[in-house]
């Protein structure tokens, strides 16, 4: 009977040890500070390639898709950039066809229209 008290006992305080926590634990997860682009145009400029300038500094190459009504189509054609307040200019055949300042937040996907 000693026996099986003593067991019961080392049992309870195991049970108390394992249950204790030891430690503070925290999960931190959040999104990127960045912003993404997309440029559509209705016919003139769908399907060809755009050299865009963000902040007159930021150069890189970006294809334009086809403007469509369902927006989940345009998945894949983002480019990433800063977020806050930028300046996007965008040429073809070195003609200026879009210039505008625009602001855009975290996780921000902004659609800009070409003509």
């Amino acid at each position: 009977m000693k026996r099986i008290k003593i067991l019961f006992m080392l049992v309870a305080i195991m049970g108390i040890i394992a249950s204790c926590k030891t430690g503070t634990y925290t999960a931190s997860g959040g999104t990127s500070d960045q912003a993404y682009l997309t440029f559509t145009s209705s016919d003139r400029y769908a399907g060809k390639t755009v050299g865009v300038t963000v902040d007159n500094n930021l150069r890189f190459m970006a294809k334009v898709v086809k403007d469509k009504k369902d927006k989940a189509l345009y998945k894949g054609k983002t480019y990433a950039i800063g977020i806050g307040k930028k300046h996007i200019k965008v040429e073809y055949n070195n003609d200026v066809i879009y210039e505008k300042d625009i602001f855009v937040s975290s996780q921000d996907n902004k659609t800009i229209a070409l003509p």
